[in-house]
């Protein structure tokens, strides 16, 4: 065999063991930060402190923590103005979607019920917010799981909250209560921000978890429980190359950018449900 040909040989085989050795080396890197990803998801819906503080610390040091150390741009529009919105190029947008401000409804501390209601409403079920958060929503001052019931009374100022398996029970309840028997309460918790661009085009809202006004939220510890401050519910209706866009019980018709959304829903462990 010439001189050449062996180089060859040894040259190609070299270069199958490195491509080997670096497949490898993503595969692993992969699997690290899947495994990684689960953890975190896992410990905050556990609400576990430690984790939670450990998480928020180090989204502040990563690389791009000036898009929540900064002062967040968080848009509301008129009625109007969000209507001229949908025509934009690159945009999507969900048509007819309605509006309910929770305090209008008397519900101040009832986010995640009034976003469930405008999602009911927007599917042609005539249901109050009121009824919703106070009949077929669980809600206790004994409880101490927002993943089990409302902690507190959503018509109070002092209620605390609940989490997204408890807005799929509401859900579930309300369709259970009027023979509603073709409708499927999924939750998304857990999911992408591309997997809520999938459900917007396929014409689903989708309620999810984030703070008020996308403030960097802080752990209230009480005695019971742990509650994250701030801590908002909202339903998503619409996107575009840039921002992200709700109808917010409180604050109206309104829009984050799109990385900053990402930052403050990872906080809340990525919550999300939809109704399919």
């Amino acid at each position: 065999m010439q001189k050449s040909s062996k180089i060859a040989i040894i040259i190609t085989l070299l270069a199958t063991a490195l491509a080997l050795v670096f497949s490898l080396f993503v595969i692993h890197s992969l699997n690290k930060i899947n495994d990684e990803n689960s953890q975190v998801i896992e410990k905050i819906n556990s609400l576990d402190d430690d984790s939670l503080s450990a998480l928020a610390q180090s989204l502040k040091e990563s690389d791009n923590s000036e898009i929540i150390e900064e002062e967040v741009e968080y848009e509301s529009y008129s009625p109007e103005e969000y209507a001229a919105l949908k025509h934009a190029e690159n945009s999507y947008f969900l048509e007819n979607v309605p509006y309910i401000n929770q305090m209008d409804a008397g519900l101040p501390s009832g986010c995640e019920g009034v976003s469930l209601t405008m999602y009911l409403n927007y599917l042609g079920y005539e249901v109050s917010a009121w009824d919703v958060c106070l009949n077929y929503m669980p809600w206790s001052w004994e409880e101490t799981n927002m993943s089990n019931s409302f902690i507190g009374d959503p018509s109070s100022d002092g209620g605390w909250g609940c989490y997204a398996p408890v807005i799929v029970k509401t859900a579930y309840n309300y369709f259970d209560a009027n023979g509603i028997t073709d409708k499927r309460v999924i939750n998304m918790t857990g999911s992408g921000i591309y997997d809520i661009f999938d459900e917007i085009r396929n014409g689903h809202p989708v309620i999810i978890w984030a703070t008020e006004s996308f403030k960097i939220p802080e752990l209230n510890i009480t005695e019971n429980f742990t509650w994250v401050t701030g801590e908002h519910c909202m339903l998503v209706t619409g996107y575009d190359e840039k921002n992200i866009y709700f109808n917010d019980p409180i604050y109206g018709y309104t829009s984050v950018d799109l990385k900053t959304f990402e930052k403050i829903w990872a906080l809340l462990g990525r919550q999300a449900v939809v109704i399919h």
